[in-house]
């Protein structure tokens, strides 16, 4: 598992804790990285934990 977004990212997901910095004005720099990757055009999203465990159950 790699420690940041790269453009091999499909997924960014996001826990608790992430919501919690942002409802703070705080991101991460690999949110932000992943934000800047899809803006440029790659395919990725940014999903929550619950989104993603409903994605395992598929």
């Amino acid at each position: 598992m790699d420690n940041s977004a790269t453009k091999k990212t499909n997924y960014l997901i996001l826990g608790d804790n992430d919501y919690n910095a942002i409802r703070k004005g705080n991101k991460s720099s690999k949110h932000e990285k992943a934000e800047k990757l899809k803006l440029d055009g790659q395919d990725i999203d940014v999903i929550d934990e619950r989104t993603f465990y409903d994605l395992l159950n598929l």
